[in-house]
This record gives structure tokens, sequence and C-alpha cells, in this order.
């Protein structure tokens, strides 16, 4: 709610007091999570999820969250992966970010000057099973470092290793004490070396299921992109360029490969730079050097990239600064370069979050009225139409008497939770042959399950209370985009741009001069492809693009969102 009220005409004295306020609040509700997690411990009853997920993504989007700390205190946060560390995973993914989170904060925080890292290898380990691995997480620093006698007392509840670190740094000593106990639940250990004044490395291992390589999963997800291009520019670096092209191919993506980004200049046989670049919606890239003299080309500038190396050693602050939105290690599997796509082609196709120009219908199932008012507040401010339902079948009873563009879905509900309720309506769906609704879950920190728990249960999105105001817009904006309601919503609005009653006149282009560029996508709706092989800097020209000439007036609506 305070967010809420600091967009709202203050004056500065009310405006610095609220920001301290949701400072605090912010703090507060972490140190409850802190403390819920420390009693579900004690209590023996944290319960380690056991679901597919990808490590490198995982590990990467968390740092990503930490990276604006680390430049705030201007040190190089960077990240390392072993090839030989497998990717597609079984294990509890929230955990798992949730004690990098802690650690990596940790080395932050006690670090002036320097760098912060996080390396990553396969470790031995007796008890593992034939399917199984032990992962081993170093997280360095160039810190403060820690005494010697102090390096027993640091992994015990609120305990730090100076009292007066507290006073310093802030800081309540849950953090590493929970670690320590989520590793042990993860068949792990924790230790620590540290040279004081020089700087701490701290170590964990846990250990993981490999996932089945069916990648019958990942195609339902990139389904929407189905045809879509994707710039391969292949120099050699991995030493897998076949196998990668077999791959994205196999994912039903159509790659478009050269070998220089020199080469991206003479794409098209005349045709402007401006009008290829619109028709990419990923570049995938082979070393950090590419894609920053890519970035330095206009046409190129917000293009999400992927970055597959055989050893990649990723500064976070380049990554961010590149825009590369997910990397691996090289070889990998279909299923790994399909979990790393799927990142970078939905930022491509979410809408800008400053357009608040568009209207939905929006299904609101949730039991607590605290939270009803606060959800609906926020999207009525965007415009928003919300329909509000208390529970599970309510919001069941609802879809059938009126279709929705979007339905925010609370977990747990009285009469029907969440997963049911969303079982029923796809079944529902099915049962008409209508097109799928976006289902966005609403869930707890606290509460046990993640986004792959809810993509599992056949939703679309995940969002953790309390509800972050531009989170919360931009996933709708997304999820509505993918489920095709501003399409249609685009598709109205020109058709009443065109009518004859229309008060809207038409832009009328005067002789010799040209239509304004723009660096937006094509429409996420299928394009007319006749050839399911890549296409070479040497045939480039295809009926994609040959039947793409006239700007489509919906790719304003669909303006990739400048965050990752």
């Amino acid at each position: 709610m305070t967010q809420l009220t600091l967009d709202t005409e203050l004056t500065q004295y009310q405006r610095e007091m609220l920001n301290i306020v949701h400072s605090l609040a912010n703090s507060l509700l972490t140190i409850i999570d802190d403390i819920l997690d420390l009693s579900k411990i004690e209590a023996n009853r944290m319960v380690m999820e056991e679901i597919p997920y990808t490590l490198r993504g995982t590990v990467f989007n968390a740092l990503k969250t930490l990276a604006v700390k680390a430049n705030e205190r201007f040190l190089d946060l960077t990240y390392r992966v072993d090839s030989s560390v497998p990717d597609h995973v079984v294990g509890d993914s929230f955990r798992l970010r949730q004690i990098i989170l802690n650690l990596v904060g940790n080395a932050i925080k006690f670090t002036e000057h320097g760098e912060v890292s996080l390396t990553i290898r396969k470790a031995e380990q007796d008890d593992c099973e034939p399917n199984e691995y032990a992962i081993e997480f170093c997280v360095s620093d160039t810190g403060i470092g820690i005494q010697a006698d102090k390096l027993n007392l640091i992994f015990d509840t609120f305990q730090q290793a100076d009292g007066s670190m507290t006073r310093k740094f802030g800081g309540t000593g849950l953090g590493l004490s929970i670690s320590k106990r989520l590793v042990n639940l993860m068949r792990g250990d924790v230790w620590v070396k540290s040279q004081y004044g020089k700087g701490s490395s701290f170590y964990f291992t846990c250990t993981v299921r490999l996932a089945t390589s069916d990648i019958s999963f990942i195609q339902k997800q990139l389904k929407p992109y189905q045809g879509h291009n994707v710039l391969f520019i292949d120099k050699g670096h991995t030493g897998h360029g076949k196998e990668i092209i077999n791959m994205l191919t196999q994912l039903g993506l159509v790659p478009v490969v050269v070998d220089s980004e020199q080469h991206t200049n003479l794409l098209g046989n005349g045709r402007t730079k401006e009008r290829i670049a619109s028709t990419y919606d990923v570049i995938v890239l082979d070393s950090i050097e590419t894609a920053r003299s890519l970035r330095s080309i206009d046409e190129f500038k917000y293009i999400p990239i992927v970055l597959l190396a055989p050893v990649v050693h990723v500064s976070l602050k380049s990554a961010l600064d590149l825009g590369i939105t997910s990397y691996m290690t090289t070889p990998c599997l279909t299923i790994d370069l399909g979990n790393g796509m799927i990142p970078a082609l939905e930022n491509r196709a979410a809408p800008s979050l400053a357009d608040n120009t568009k209207s939905f219908d929006i299904l609101l199932a949730e039991d607590n009225i605290v939270n009803q008012r606060f959800a609906v507040k926020i999207l009525e401010k965007y415009h928003h139409v919300v329909t509000v339902v208390g529970n599970g079948q309510e919001a069941l009873d609802a879809v059938k008497e009126k279709k929705y563009d979007v339905i925010l879905m609370d977990v747990q509900m009285p009469i029907m939770g969440g997963f049911e309720a969303t079982a029923k309506i796809r079944e529902y769906e099915r049962s008409l042959g209508t097109q799928r609704t976006p289902i966005i879950a609403l869930t707890a920190h606290a509460m046990l399950g993640d986004r792959e728990k809810c993509i599992q249960a056949q939703m679309d999105e995940y969002l953790s209370k309390p509800l972050k105001q531009n989170h919360l817009i931009q996933t709708i904006l997304k999820c509505a985009t993918l489920g095709g309601a501003l399409l249609e919503k685009g598709r109205e609005r020109q058709n009443h741009e065109e009518s004859p009653n229309s008060t809207n006149g038409t832009q009328t282009q005067h002789a010799g001069s040209s239509p304004t560029q723009t660096h937006l996508r094509p429409p996420i709706e299928p394009r007319a492809y006749t050839t399911t092989g890549p296409i070479s800097h040497g045939s480039l020209e295809s009926p994609s693009v040959a039947t793409s000439e006239v700007e489509d007036p919906l790719s304003r609506l669909l303006m990739r969102a400048h965050s990752s």
C-alpha cells in the first residue's frame, strides 16, 4: 500500500517518510520470512521439493537481482560454471536460490572494494546414486574476512562474527544459520575459509538428480514462438555449431546463421538493416566480445541475447549492460538450450510497461479481502476491468459465464484451491476447444511452491506475495500477449481506425517521404514460413521475410519490455 501511496501527489517530507516506511516494511518481511523458515526447520517440517529446473538459469537470475547492489558498491560480481555440471536437474530451486542470495548477498555487504565471485563445479560424493550429482558452489570475496576464532560461531542462530557488525552492516545473524540447515536438507555440507583482512570463501554442496531429457514440455512452452527467427552468430568457439542449429530447429525455431557480426550489415540482398533486425526475436552467440560488438550496431541494441560457450566467466555487470538474458556452457542438451531460449523469447515478446493504454478483462480469485483491495487498486490504476471472486469454485463458475483475458489465481483458498480450479478450467477449455486463458498463480514466499510447480499445474506464470506493482503489471502484459488478448484488442483498434465512421484519421505518407523506422518485433502470430531448415547467409531471402514488407500496425503493441 505504501508503494501505491508513493505514486500519488505528496510533499517532499511525506515522500521521504513513506520511503523510510516502505524500506523498513521490506526489511521486516525479510526477517519474518527468515524466522518462519527457521521455525519450520527446527520443527522438522521443512520439506525439500523435487521439481525439474535449470541450474544455470536459477543461479543466473538470482545473481542478476544482486548485481544492482554490487554495482552500487563498485564491486565486480562474476559467475563461472564448469561445463561438466549438468543443467536440467531435479531438486528445490527455490531453496537453492535462497542459499545463493544469502551467501552472495553477505559477500557483497562485507566487501568494500574488489570482487565477489561464484564458481560452480561437480564434486565427488560417495553416497550419490547413479543418476545423482553432487554440485559444489564457492562464493569468494575480497572483503573484511573473518578472524580464526570466530569461524565456528558464524553459522549459529542470531550470531555474527563481530557484534559491531550489526551496527555497521545490519542483519539479524539468521542468514548463514538458515543456509547451513537448508544445505544439510539437500544432503550437502557447508564450510568456510577466510583470511582476516583479505577475504573469505564460503563453500557448500548439494545433491541433485538428473532430470529426464524429454523435450515435449519445453516444446509446449515454446509453441507460441513456433517458426520465429533466431540469429545465430557462429564463430566456431563452441565447436558445436551444427548441433546447435539442429537443436534450434528441433525446438521449432528458425536459425539464421552467420559467421561474424559484420555479416549482419550485409544480410538480406539489399533489404534495410532495420527491416532485417526487426525479424529476429533472439540472438545466439558464443562470446562476450561478439555481444559487445553487436550492441554497437543500433539495429541490434535491444534484441535479447543467449550466450553459449565452452567456458564462460561472466561479469554480471557486463551481462546486464549487454542484455544477456541467459547463458549456458557447451556441449549442451536440447532441453538445456530450450530452457535458455524461453526467458529470452518472453522478454522479446513482452510489451512495454510504459504503455498503459491497454485494458484487459481480469478475473481475480483471492479470498483475503485486504489482498483483494490491494490488487484491485493496482489493476484499476492501469485501467483494467477486474472481477473479484473469493474461491476456486467461484472462479470456475465465472469462467463459464465469460471469457477473460487473464486470471489471477491464489493458490490457497477455501472450498476449492487454485491448483484444483486451474485443472477444472483447463478441462473446461479443452471440452469447448476454446483458446487457453493465461492463469497467473499468486502464492506466498513462506509456503512451499515455486514457478515450476505452478507451471506443472497448468498455470502460465507465478507471482509471490506481497505483490510488487511493476512486476504484476509486466506479468499481466506478457501473459495477455502470449494468450492472444493483446492481439485481439489490437485488431479491434485497427478495425475501428479503418472504419468509415472512425473519427481517427489515418496518417498519409507524402511523396518522397519514408515511413517512420521502428525497432519493434513483428506480431507473435505465426508468420508464413515455407521452410523448416536453417537459413544461412548464402540463402537468406525466404518467404518469412518476403511476406513482411508492410510494417504491421500491431508491432507497436508488442514492443519489448526493456527489462531482464
